[in-house]
């Protein structure tokens, strides 16, 4: 699976990867692998945000938390 969702990552015009699922499939596993492959590999992408969507969906809590990623956090 990990090497199915890179060669996906690193097709052309690809610059976003949304994961959902059942807890315990092991999406949370398969995504940190692929963070830790961005360590280690030179790709093209400028960074990689990584935010956490809980059941109680916050819309507002999940852009703060890009916006601070990208170095936005404080601005209204």
């Amino acid at each position: 699976m990990l090497d199915k969702a890179w060669k996906h990552l690193m097709e052309d015009g690809v610059g976003i990867m949304g994961m959902y699922g059942m807890g315990g499939v092991g999406k949370t596993t398969l995504l940190t692998q692929i963070n830790n492959k961005f360590s280690d590999v030179r790709c093209g992408f400028d960074f990689v945000i990584w935010v956490d969507v809980s059941k109680e969906l916050h819309v507002e809590k999940i852009q703060d938390d890009i916006a601070l990623k990208v170095g936005l956090g404080g601005e209204e």
